[in-house]
C-alpha cells in the first residue's frame, strides 16, 4: 500500500512540475492536469508512458516547442483531437488513462516517473519497453541495480512470488540493457 502511496505522491509532484516547467499548446491539457493530480483515485488511474500502445486508453498532451498535436485523446478505440470534450470525458468518465507528454527532449523527471512505476505497478510487462527508452547514468543505473537486488531479497524473506518475478524480470531487463554489465561476446 504504501508504494502506491509514494508513486501517487510522486505523480503529483510530477504534474506540479510539467505545469511550472512547461507551457502546453492547449489550455485543456492544463484543466485535465489540474484535475488529475487533485484526486487520488485519478492519479491512481493513469499511467505515464514513453510511447503510447494502441490497446490501451492514452491522452497525449504537446508543449509549446513540440510539432505534436496540443491535446489528443484515444478512448476506446475512438480519437479526439484539441477540443473540450477530452476535458469532459476525463472528469465525468474517469477512464483508466496512460499519458504520455510530448516535450522537445528526455526530462529526467519524467524517466523517474516511468522506473517508479515500473518498479510499483502489477501492470508493469505492458509497458516494459518503457524501460529501454529511460535514460540513466552508469551510476544511477548500478544504484537501481542494487536497489533491485536488495528488494528482490526482500521479496524472497516475505515470500512474495508476484513481486519477486516481476522485479526479478526488471533486474534481468535493466542487465540486458546496462553499460555495467555488458554482455558477453
Amino acid at each position: 500500500m504504501r508504494d502506491y502511496e509514494s508513486l501517487n505522491l510522486q505523480k503529483k509532484n510530477l504534474i506540479d512540475y510539467l505545469l511550472f516547467q512547461y507551457e502546453f499548446k492547449s489550455r485543456i491539457s492544463v484543466w485535465v492536469l489540474n484535475l488529475i493530480k487533485s484526486d487520488i483515485q485519478r492519479l491512481e488511474s493513469v499511467y505515464f508512458v514513453d510511447e503510447p500502445l494502441s490497446h490501451r486508453n492514452t491522452l497525449e498532451l504537446a508543449v509549446n516547442e513540440t510539432s505534436s498535436i496540443g491535446i489528443k485523446l484515444t478512448l476506446d478505440q475512438k480519437q479526439y483531437h484539441n477540443t473540450n470534450e477530452i476535458f469532459r470525458l476525463v472528469a465525468y468518465d474517469k477512464p483508466v488513462l496512460d499519458i504520455k507528454i510530448h516535450i522537445p527532449k528526455r526530462d529526467i523527471r519524467i524517466d523517474e516517473i516511468l522506473l517508479a512505476q515500473l518498479l510499483t505497478s502489477p501492470e508493469y510487462t505492458s509497458h516494459l519497453s518503457d524501460l529501454h527508452a529511460v535514460t540513466t547514468t552508469p551510476q544511477a543505473e548500478l544504484s537501481l541495480i542494487h536497489r533491485l537486488q536488495n528488494t528482490i531479497d526482500l521479496s524472497l524473506q516475505i515470500n512474495d512470488p508476484e513481486y519477486f518475478y516481476r522485479l526479478s524480470h526488471l533486474l534481468n531487463t535493466i542487465k540486458a540493457k546496462s553499460y555495467n554489465f555488458p554482455t558477453k561476446e
